[in-house]
């Protein structure tokens, strides 16, 4: 988690291990942030759609900038239904840029509602 690169399982494995169960009642992506690499989630999201893996719930972890994107937002909706634990460091500036955060309170406050 803390390492100088960002580690990923594959989208095939993933999709291979989730293939095994037979129904999901719930499914918890343990990764600090799922939406990390958009084109990765929507793959992964795409692909559990297509082999008919739909929990009836998910639970990723991701910014709060997951808001932004209608088309990711989409295929969550399609695949589960997803409550998204978000992470929100901070609403004062000076916090977010010591994290060197890309993000505003303004920012932070819009996509929360």
């Amino acid at each position: 988690m803390f390492g100088r690169r960002y580690r990923v399982v594959s989208t095939k494995r993933i999709i291979d291990y989730l293939s095994k169960f037979k129904r999901l009642k719930t499914l918890c992506f343990d990764e600090p942030n799922f939406t990390a690499n958009k084109k990765r989630a929507i793959d992964i999201l795409t692909q559990m759609k297509e082999n008919s893996i739909t929990p009836k719930y998910a639970w990723p972890s991701v910014s709060i900038d997951v808001a932004d994107d209608d088309k990711l937002l989409k295929m969550c909706s399609e695949v589960s239904n997803f409550h998204f634990a978000i992470g929100l460091e901070s609403v004062n500036q000076k916090v977010l840029d010591s994290y060197n955060k890309k993000q505003t309170p303004e920012i932070i406050k819009k996509n929360v509602k």
